[in-house]
């Protein structure tokens, strides 16, 4: 699982750091909420870690946001909580893979012949499209389907309300500006 590239390095005596965000899982965006994992070989160097990052710590933001960290470790330590946070987080990430299938499904049918299977080999909330800054400008003008000028989109945004129009800006915009 996501554990196993841990145990590799820990296995050949590495010290990994691992850092992770609560602000998309746990919908704490403004709350700048979350945490450093650092794996050490013994206690001196467990202390002098932590010494240098309380170091850190106090120059880059001094007191770090209370209201999040209470709400990560109140569903992190209530059984009952985090169960429901991880239902809703499998709920989530099966929504947005459906929404990628779906994308996929209705640009290869509107646009034959091309490959859109890049969608769903990606993960998480947002996907590069591969559409170009031209395409993503027309995507905006006339479709209304707006997005970065990279071409990421946030699949997350998408539903089944609006996605037969986000295929069909995509489609129109890859006809009107080719590459």
């Amino acid at each position: 699982g996501d554990a196993a590239s841990l145990r590799m390095f820990v296995s050949k005596g590495l010290n990994p750091l691992v850092a992770c965000s609560f602000a998309k899982n746990m919908g704490l965006y403004g709350e700048r909420i979350g945490a450093l994992h650092v794996v050490t070989s013994d206690q001196t160097s467990a202390a002098a870690t932590s010494s240098q990052f309380k170091i850190i710590a106090r120059v880059v933001y001094s007191s770090p946001p209370r209201f999040g960290a209470m709400v990560a470790h109140r569903v992190m330590t209530d059984s009952t909580l985090r169960i429901l946070w991880e239902n809703e987080l499998k709920e989530m990430s099966g929504r947005i893979n459906k929404m990628r299938s779906e994308l996929r499904r209705l640009l290869e049918q509107k646009l034959p012949g091309t490959s859109w299977k890049h969608v769903t080999d990606q993960i998480g909330m947002f996907s590069y499209t591969g559409l170009t800054k031209d395409q993503v400008e027309h995507c905006a003008n006339p479709g209304a389907v707006f997005m970065l000028p990279t071409g990421r989109i946030s699949m997350a945004g998408l539903n089944d309300g609006n996605l037969e129009h986000t295929a069909k800006a995509f489609a129109g915009a890859i006809k009107a500006c080719p590459v």
